[in-house]
């Protein structure tokens, strides 16, 4: 029984271990259950880089989750360790940086940089760049 909160190195070890004794006993199925660190950490860096390819597009936790095989809160912890932010707010971050990038060097309407960095909703992405920075997209693109 595992009382909550779950503290995961715990979890992890627990697991190895009872995947060592599964191996053990099934040696023909052993390298398909092998696990070590080093394979979880390569599935950390793996998830971020697929949210830093694809953070334009509408992914929630749960289909991170069952892509790369973490819990969806545990997706929130290896965020929070690695950037500082929880998934959400690192989406909302790389996404609105782009869109100032975008204001600064083209010349592209404020509704297609929204399409462009994944906002479907032009009066929703203004709302959220106003909340972050302080001033429209317009406001904005003037000030430059």
């Amino acid at each position: 029984y595992f009382l909550k909160p779950i503290d995961y190195a715990e979890l992890t070890r627990i697991i190895k271990k009872a995947i060592k004794e599964a191996y053990d006993n099934e040696p023909s199925e052993s390298s398909f259950y092998k696990l070590d660190t080093s394979d979880t950490e390569s599935a950390q860096k793996a998830l971020l880089a697929y949210v830093d390819e694809h953070f334009k597009e509408e992914i929630s936790r749960e289909q991170l989750s069952e892509m790369f095989f973490f819990d969806p809160d545990y997706i929130t912890k290896i965020f929070k360790k690695e950037t500082g932010f929880s998934y959400k707010n690192y989406v909302l971050q790389k996404r609105l940086s782009l869109a100032k990038k975008l204001l600064t060097e083209t010349d592209y309407s404020i509704h297609d940089i929204a399409l462009h960095v994944g906002y479907d909703n032009y009066s929703y992405f203004t709302r959220l760049f106003k909340k972050s920075f302080g001033m429209t997209p317009v406001e904005f693109r003037n000030q430059k």
